[in-house]
């Protein structure tokens, strides 16, 4: 009877206990970008997988006050019993620095069991936006549109020209357009010193240049960004060596034995003859037997006189269109 009552016992409390134990296992996954721009919208996805047919009660836990939630509180509750589920949220980037995001997750089998669980936390590097190349390449094309648009310019000006140890007559101004200097018997080279106005503008002509004994002459070219052009002269006049003067009434002029860069007058060619034993450059003309020299005054200006036995006559032509008078003489007596 005892044996009986024992056996009676046990099979009551095996009605008792629950026919069924279960462990729920849940695996709750967060992916999102590794790093995202300041500014920038991104998701957040939360997946879950379970052993067995389970419901879902989650909420997104965001501890980072750099971003912002565009999808309400993160909360939802899974009417139907699944095995997985996925969930996807949006947020803004809103100032430098490392945002962290995680799921927290309550799931309940068919027989109520439930068991909370929280996702692996999610790791977001927010940095200051860079230019994309896609930006930059718009960039320069709008650059490229102004550029075209705008209207180049027409300044073919100097702002300075010089040369480099001696003084230019007249002073530099930007509208004028013709200068000379003087220089020492021993000068063979100069620098001249051209600074334009405008820096679309391109200069030629300027920089260290050679000179001979007499006249030398240099163009300075300025050409704008349009192309047009300003052409500075500056004559550099090397004093000679055993200089010849000469004394024409109150004034004394040098004779330049030298003419080069002076412009050759109609009817002359070049030759040379001798003043005072000096072989002296000068113009010839065959047909009336005269020559013409260059006499330079005190202050630069240079002037043609015919010379003929030492005496010098001032030259003085009157040009028509087709005709020109030579005067040979002063006397008004004679033609």
């Amino acid at each position: 009877m005892k044996e009986f009552i024992k056996k009676l016992l046990v099979v009551s409390i095996l009605f008792i206990l629950p026919s069924n134990v279960y462990a729920i296992s849940v695996n709750i996954k967060c992916s999102a970008p590794g790093t995202v721009n300041v500014g920038e919208t991104f998701n957040v996805t939360i997946s879950g997988s379970a052993d067995i047919s389970t419901y879902w009660n989650g909420s997104v836990v965001n501890s980072s006050s750099n971003l912002r939630s565009n999808s309400g509180t993160g909360s939802f509750v899974e009417q139907n019993s699944t095995t997985s589920i996925s969930k996807t949220y949006s947020f803004t980037a809103l100032s430098e620095g490392t945002a962290t995001i995680s799921q927290s997750m309550t799931v309940s089998d068919e027989n109520y069991n439930e068991k909370s669980f929280t996702s692996n936390t999610c790791n977001i590097k927010i940095v200051k936006p860079s230019s994309s190349s896609g930006s930059s390449s718009k960039s320069n094309n709008s650059t490229s549109k102004n550029t075209t648009q705008k209207e180049k310019s027409s300044d073919n000006t100097l702002k300075t020209l010089s040369v480099e140890g001696v003084k230019i007559n007249p002073e530099f101004n930007k509208d004028t357009l013709e200068y000379t200097v003087d220089l020492s018997s021993d000068t063979t080279k100069i620098k001249i010193i051209a600074e334009k106005n405008d820096n679309t503008a391109t200069v030629s002509g300027d920089g260290e240049l050679e000179v001979k004994e007499g006249q030398n002459t240099f163009n300075i070219v300025v050409t704008a960004e349009n192309g047009e052009q300003r052409i500075y002269k500056i004559i550099a006049v090397v004093s000679e060596n055993d200089p010849i003067t000469v004394k024409i009434g109150n004034k004394t002029y040098t004779v330049l034995k030298k003419l080069t860069g002076i412009e050759t007058p109609t009817s002359f060619e070049k030759s040379t003859i001798k003043i005072n034993n000096i072989e002296v450059e000068c113009f010839k003309n065959n047909n009336i037997d005269k020559n013409l020299v260059a006499l330079k005054d005190s202050i630069g200006n240079i002037s043609f006189y015919i010379y003929d036995n030492d005496k010098y006559t001032k030259y003085s032509p009157i040009s028509s269109e087709n005709i020109k008078i030579i005067v040979l003489t002063p006397k008004s007596s004679e033609i």
